[in-house]
């Protein structure tokens, strides 16, 4: 029982929901990113130099 409190505690007080959600934002941004690249390098047949899979 005491686990659980002490978890439900950590979550409520301490754990860093703000530094989550800025590394989920930054992940999802760099991951649209890539897919938008991937598919105008797909659909234009362009070959870019800089950029590798």
């Amino acid at each position: 029982m005491r686990i659980l409190e002490v978890r439900s505690a950590y979550v409520k007080t301490d754990f860093e929901w703000d530094n989550v959600k800025k590394l989920s934002f930054k992940m999802v941004d760099e991951a649209n990113t890539k897919l938008m690249r991937d598919y105008v390098l797909e659909v234009s047949h362009i070959e870019d130099e800089n950029y590798k899979k």
